[in-house]
């Protein structure tokens, strides 16, 4: 099953030849690109070509496709050979530098189901930069934790209820 794992519509400095879209092969089987297409939100198509092998992954960098990703919102359409719509991934904003993930991009929806990229030819590098939203998670998760505990506090104490100041 070919997906559109990831893209960095925002990267660390100027964003010509930087930007990038990663197509994976989920499947057992490889797949032949030949009349595949990439199409983002404004209509602007790319033509893929080649062949991706079971677990593999290709990465397409805006230099190749001329498709310029929005850096806040914006919609990648990937079709297959007979132009039926095989995968889209959408995001709202991006942070400079932070790719967007299948994962992250579709938290809000329970319904889609998240395909795994296995490949194991991944490097550390890769590897350690896929954990970014995971340490993104976890840093939100304990700031709205601080949050909540001093609105409970300032709620306490306006209520009259703080032992140690009456």
């Amino acid at each position: 099953m070919l997906v559109i794992d990831s893209l960095l519509p925002n990267p660390t400095g100027p964003d010509t030849g930087a930007e990038w879209i990663k197509l994976v092969n989920n499947g057992d089987a490889a797949v032949n690109l030949s009349g595949w297409s990439l199409k983002d939100a404004s209509g602007k198509t790319f033509i893929l070509s080649g062949v991706i092998n079971p677990r593999g992954e290709l990465v397409l960098k805006n230099s190749q496709t001329k498709i310029i990703l929005n850096n806040n919102a914006d919609t990648i359409y990937l079709y297959d050979k007979s132009g039926k719509l095989a995968d889209s991934l959408s995001y709202e904003s991006s942070i400079e530098g932070e790719p967007v993930t299948r994962v992250l991009a579709n938290q809000a929806d329970i319904s889609k189901p998240i395909p795994l990229a296995i490949n194991s030819s991944r490097t550390i590098p890769s590897m350690v930069s896929d954990f970014t939203p995971v340490a993104v998670g976890i840093f939100m998760a304990i700031v709205m934790g601080v949050i909540a505990a001093y609105v409970t506090k300032c709620i306490y104490v306006e209520n009259g209820k703080d032992k140690h100041h009456n």
